[in-house]
């Protein structure tokens, strides 16, 4: 059996808070995941945040059940103006179902497959 472990990077960038998220997720990670992505965001005092995923390993995604949801919208995650995530497009049926639940309890969350695109989102003061 894999252990459940994550690490997580904040990468510097003048634009927006970046967190960079690595290991094996599991269902015992998704709330210190979420504490410690929470705790981050504040911290920073950026209304913008880019998390990346890609590099977790596929056992299980933080983002994919309602509790996860719960615990954010309770951690007043819908404070933070957006949040554009990347990660794999294997889990984008996962991900879409998450988006839409967040954005019915107004976190503004938007998952991502391209850098790029995420990047031009977060950065437009248009979008939405």
């Amino acid at each position: 059996m894999i252990k459940d472990t994550y690490k997580m990077e904040v990468i510097p960038d003048s634009r927006f808070h970046y967190i960079r998220f690595s290991g094996v997720w599991g269902k015992d990670t998704a709330k210190p995941f979420i504490n410690e992505a929470v705790k981050s965001f504040f911290e920073s005092g950026r209304k913008y945040t880019l998390v990346d995923m890609r590099k977790q390993e596929q056992k299980t995604n933080p983002f994919y059940d309602y509790y996860s949801i719960q615990e954010m919208y309770e951690a007043k995650v819908y404070k933070i103006r957006k949040i554009a995530v990347l990660d794999s497009l294997v889990r984008k049926e996962d991900n879409d179902f998450f988006e839409l639940t967040a954005q019915n309890h107004n976190i503004n969350i938007r998952f991502f497959y391209s850098e790029d695109e995420a990047i031009r989102w977060l950065t437009n003061e248009d979008s939405q």
